[in-house]
């Protein structure tokens, strides 16, 4: 067979990863958070943007008008085309991506700064402020730092002698010197090696500890973790009741001497949606309350209008036109989101109605894919529109993965959700009685009488995702 080079012409279709369809699919997967920083960048890296203050129309409005446009498809087709922006110019969404808010306060009504500005003291700090108040030897007062400085969360020193020598550059000798002056300070417990450590130093401290709760931090941690303390008292040669005594002394001590220092805030859930019932119909409202609102400056709108004219040079039509894209890109992607948010929701309701009438017990069975063919859209689109993303309604603040969960079949040929057979297995696990606590085993068969059939693993799959202990830890005997 003899070869030979050749053309030859091949059509085929493929999809092309626009940088505005990236930007929608990126914007699209971010959470409210991640979102308003994302348009904060945007805003302060393209001059063509400002933030709008005026109302000039809700987020709903704008969803019912752009469903009826014709042209939808095409603009969504484009691709990279350039944007009309004569038609934008005179178009409803020329006042920007804008949301409905509340009245603003006077300046009256504001909280001064003083009364709003609070400082969170580290653990580190903490400490390093008592070593420079205490009259220490200058050797502690010159390594302390550094050994502060290698605690973790809890308050505790994980690495050992050797290495922390290193790290503060001293003879190895001199650590446990330091280290003694340290374990004075306040929290007491800090600087411990491990939690048998951490306990024994705080021990020291009480005024009259217990006989008993010496031994059983050296020695018996685990076993009162299962609560075997028939077995702990056989040990000590003692009875129950005493060790018992001795268990509500040592559950005073403080297991992580950090925690009350830790300076993480905690970051309080906004929701994306609101689902407001009137009667037997329900409201779909976005909440856009705090988010950044995008649009294009007046200013370069009328610069725009000069972009052929003789007073600008090139590199400046060319800057301009390039920045005006990018922010249109954008606000479409913002005003995309919105609606397929609202879409996505409008879904999730006439599928799940009976949860949002009746309560969790009734929330059916939902996979992507249902969703996904109710709207027309890919699965991955729906995964990244209710990946952090929170709905509220009545029943609480869910995130949207939480209305999708897989089915399992009952005894009586019913589809039951696996959110519903975990609210039953709380259920059951809230009237046990504590001395007589269910194994895993036995919730399988509590839950079979009643038509649920489900392995033994998956009653402990369930218990975990409750976070709730196993038998042996919830059992109390005494």
């Amino acid at each position: 067979m003899q070869l030979s080079p050749k053309l030859s012409l091949k059509l085929t279709q493929k999809l092309v990863m626009t940088p505005q369809l990236q930007q929608a699919i990126r914007l699209l997967q971010l959470s409210r958070l991640d979102l308003e920083q994302a348009i904060q960048e945007e805003m302060v890296e393209n001059p063509v943007l400002e933030e709008e203050t005026l109302e000039e129309g809700t987020v709903e409005q704008r969803v019912a008008e752009s469903a009826t446009e014709k042209e939808k498809a095409k603009e969504e087709g484009s691709g990279g085309e350039e944007l009309d922006w004569e038609q934008y110019m005179d178009s409803a969404i020329g006042s920007g991506f804008q949301a409905e808010a509340g009245v603003p306060l006077d300046d009256g009504e504001r909280p001064t700064l003083e009364s709003t500005y609070t400082v969170e003291r580290s653990l580190a700090d903490h400490l390093v402020w008592q070593l420079r108040v205490s009259n220490l030897p200058e050797f502690v007062k010159k390594i302390g730092p550094c050994l502060i400085g290698c605690l973790d969360g809890d308050g505790y020193l994980r690495e050992n002698d050797e290495a922390l020598s290193q790290l503060c550059h001293c003879p190895v000798e001199q650590i446990p010197k330091v280290l003694t002056h340290l374990r004075r300070l306040d929290p007491v417990g800090a600087f411990a090696r491990d939690l048998t450590e951490c306990l024994l130093l705080q021990l020291k401290q009480v005024a009259d500890p217990h006989p008993l709760v010496e031994p059983l931090i050296r020695n018996y941690l685990k076993d009162l973790e299962t609560r075997r303390y028939t077995e702990v008292a056989e040990a000590l040669e003692t009875s129950v009741d005493e060790i018992l005594a001795a268990l509500h002394q040592l559950r005073q001590l403080e297991p992580k001497p950090g925690r009350r220092f830790d300076s993480d805030a905690p970051i309080y859930v906004v929701p994306d949606v609101y689902v407001v019932r009137k009667g037997d119909q329900f409201e779909i409202r976005l909440n856009d309350d705090g988010l950044p609102r995008p649009r294009i400056s007046p200013y370069y709108l009328e610069m725009y209008k000069r972009l052929n004219s003789e007073e600008m040079d090139a590199a400046s039509r060319e800057f301009i036109k390039e920045k005006l894209n990018h922010a249109m890109a954008l606000i479409k992607s913002l005003d995309q989101r919105q609606k397929t948010i609202y879409r996505t929701t409008e879904s999730i309701l006439r599928f799940q109605r009976d949860f949002f009438l009746k309560g969790p017990n009734y929330l059916r069975p939902l996979i992507l894919r249902d969703v996904a063919e109710d709207l027309g859209m890919h699965e991955s689109t729906i995964s990244r529109v209710t990946s952090n993303k929170y709905l509220h309604c009545e029943r609480g603040i869910f995130e949207l993965k939480y209305f999708f969960s897989s089915s399992l079949k009952s005894t009586h040929g019913e589809d039951l959700s696996a959110v519903y057979v975990k609210n039953r297995l709380r259920e059951i696990l809230a009237e046990e009685d504590p001395k007589r606590c269910l194994s895993d085993q036995s919730l399988a068969n509590l839950l079979a009488q009643e038509g649920i059939k489900i392995a033994r693993r998956t009653v402990a799959k369930y218990r975990e995702e409750l976070k709730i202990l196993p038998a042996a830890s919830r059992r109390r005997g005494y």
